[in-house]
């Protein structure tokens, strides 16, 4: 599989299927956020359309936010779990829906390992 193909988003019950499928990694990650939420919060935030859910492979998965300030449009990884190279390799997919929905910026909060990494490639 193509590591920049677009995944078909599931829909409805699928959506919420496919998330607990990612449970163990989503959990993971907000662990390094102070459990901020919980996966409950993260499911409704998908369903809702407040999060962005990307099941980038098996063990994988980005789930973004738009966050609008006064000046800019942020579309923020607020969680990133799973292999950070898939990660990386995926941000392609980001950037492209970051722009379609008029995003000046991207951000990402996460544990220091994943800054020193994003530090090398800007």
């Amino acid at each position: 599989m193509n590591a920049h193909a677009p995944i078909t988003p599931p829909v409805g019950d699928c959506i919420t299927e496919t998330l607990l499928r990612y449970r163990d990694v989503i959990e993971r990650a907000l662990r390094y956020a102070d459990m901020s939420h919980s996966f409950d919060h993260i499911v409704q935030g998908v369903l809702n359309g407040q999060y962005h859910f990307y099941p980038v492979s098996e063990r994988t998965c980005i789930i973004m936010e738009v966050r609008d300030v006064p000046n800019w449009r942020f579309y923020h990884v607020f969680i990133a779990g799973g292999d950070l190279q898939e990660i990386r390799d995926y941000e392609p997919i980001i950037i492209e829906n970051a722009n379609r929905l008029g995003a000046s910026k991207l951000t990402a909060t996460g544990r220091p390992g994943f800054a020193r990494v994003s530090a090398k490639h800007g």
